[in-house]
């Protein structure tokens, strides 16, 4: 497989948010044939750091497989 351009853009352009706020956005790949890749695998993840125990989880996992799913292209942006 060949290398590909990621590209995601987080709607509001934030990089942190507070618990009960809204995370959206959208992701591409680019520099892809349509062939490739045969799955991709999109997460959220969240952790807390600082004073006292971190914490990390899932919040959302998705994948995207061709087999499953062979009308989605991912060189296309996705929400």
């Amino acid at each position: 497989m060949s290398a590909a351009d990621i590209h995601i853009v987080l709607d509001g352009h934030r990089r942190s948010y507070q618990p009960g706020e809204t995370l959206s956005g959208e992701y591409q790949l680019e520099s892809l044939s349509i062939t490739e890749p045969a799955a991709v695998e999109v997460s959220v993840i969240w952790y807390t750091e600082g004073q006292g125990d971190e914490d990390l989880a899932v919040h959302y996992f998705e994948r995207l497989d061709r087999e499953r799913r062979p009308e989605v292209d991912l060189r296309r942006p996705q929400r």
